[in-house]
């Protein structure tokens, strides 16, 4: 688990890097308010929140998930599954958004 969460927070670091390289590339606009500025940091910043935790998501396997529960019927497994990452997408979005 240690190893997972080491992983994750590589994969965030590198997208904030990357975002902030992006940052120093596009044109500065003539009226260059706190406001403009802000919005934009934080359009970019959800951006890499997203895609690290669709990274994050994907480590959760649908092979490993039916390996934990064997005694379930694979459609509904597979239901379960879906349902759960969209849940924890939504839920980490949601505390994410209110930071």
């Amino acid at each position: 688990m240690f190893c997972l969460l080491k992983k994750i927070f590589s994969d965030f670091s590198k997208e904030i890097l990357h975002v902030s390289k992006n940052l120093e590339e596009i044109p500065k606009h003539k009226s260059n308010s706190h406001d403009n500025n802000e919005s934009r940091l934080k359009s970019y910043f959800q951006q890499a929140i997203s895609h690290t935790l669709d990274r994050f998501l994907s480590y959760f396997k649908f092979s490993m998930f039916k390996a934990k529960y064997p005694g379930i019927e694979q459609e509904e497994l597979q239901e379960i599954h879906q349902q759960l990452k969209t849940q924890l997408k939504e839920t980490i979005t949601k505390d994410v958004n209110n930071i």
